[in-house]
């Protein structure tokens, strides 16, 4: 799984999982419980428009989505969010031909677009690009530009992800000690 590691540094769930530890208990199980768990939590990032929400659309992107809003689902790259655990990991990222157009949404960037993309108006005034391969030698191309996009961050914990992440924390304790 490719991406970005994000540690958790909150006092509180190291503590916790330190007396995990010190109990002798098998943690395989909780990491699963807790990536599966902040898998879900991703995905409702996506199906909520970021938690906090994204920054909106610009008016050509709209235009170009044909009226459609929705913000990193079009072609479904980022909601392929995979989840992977071990004795004393849970990791929950994008699949690895995803990384660099999931690292772009997740923290903003300029890209510097070197040009030469092949594009026609259509009658009714909209611009649809064509890749090179399927485009004819009489269309115009794009010029060198760069493209702005902002961060939508959406592998991000939210403060009830780590409430959660302590309960299971501490219930997996209990049942170690019982």
């Amino acid at each position: 799984m490719a991406g970005v590691t994000i540690i958790v540094k909150d006092d509180a769930v190291k503590a916790v999982l330190e007396r995990m530890r010190a109990a002798g208990a098998d943690m395989l199980p909780f990491f699963k419980q807790v990536g599966t768990y902040v898998q879900a939590s991703v995905v409702r990032n996506f199906e909520e428009g970021g938690r906090p929400k994204w920054t909106p659309l610009k008016a050509a992107t709209i235009k170009r989505k044909r009226g459609k809003t929705s913000i990193l689902v079009d072609k479904g790259i980022l909601k392929g969010v995979t989840m992977q655990a071990g004795a004393d990991f849970a990791k929950v990222g994008v699949q690895p031909a995803a990384k660099a157009y999931a690292a772009i949404h997740q923290f903003g960037g300029t890209i510097n677009h070197p040009g030469g993309t092949a594009y026609f108006p259509k009658k009714d005034g909209e611009i649809v690009y064509v890749s090179n391969a399927k485009a004819r030698p009489s269309w115009p191309r794009t010029k060198p530009h760069s493209i702005t996009i902002p961060a939508r961050p959406y592998l991000v914990l939210q403060d009830e992800d780590v409430r959660e992440i302590l309960r299971l924390a501490e219930k997996h304790i209990r049942d170690a000690v019982a």
